[in-house]
């Protein structure tokens, strides 16, 4: 009698721990791997490994974590229209927050 009491307080103590570890591999599997890039411009066009992923001043995505390639164009027909190349690495879990500035802030004055 004794010792099917202690096969149920051993077998109760098996189950929370097998629950426990479960639950700690679950959360530990519920994270996003985001990229955030910004720019000072309305038009922009933003390209990882060669496809388009969204288009305006702002982009948020989740990414495989891993090595990509970043492109960020102006979409103007100015004839100084810029392009931004970037390779990036991003870790599992990690959130990369990128800028870029299109417009330079400068005055140029003439006589």
């Amino acid at each position: 009698m004794e010792e099917s009491k202690r096969m149920k307080c051993l077998n109760n103590i098996l189950l929370v721990l097998i629950m426990w570890l479960a639950s700690i591999m679950m959360l530990a599997q519920e994270c996003d791997t985001k990229l955030i890039i910004e720019s000072d411009f309305d038009e922009t066009y933003y390209y990882l490994n060669d496809t388009l992923v969204g288009t305006g001043s702002k982009l948020q995505i989740e990414v495989i974590p891993g090595i990509h390639k970043l492109y960020v164009l102006e979409n103007s027909d100015r004839w100084d229209s810029k392009v931004f190349t970037d390779t990036i690495n991003i870790k599992k879990c990690e959130t990369l927050k990128l800028s870029y500035k299109f417009r330079s802030d400068f005055l140029l004055h003439t006589e």
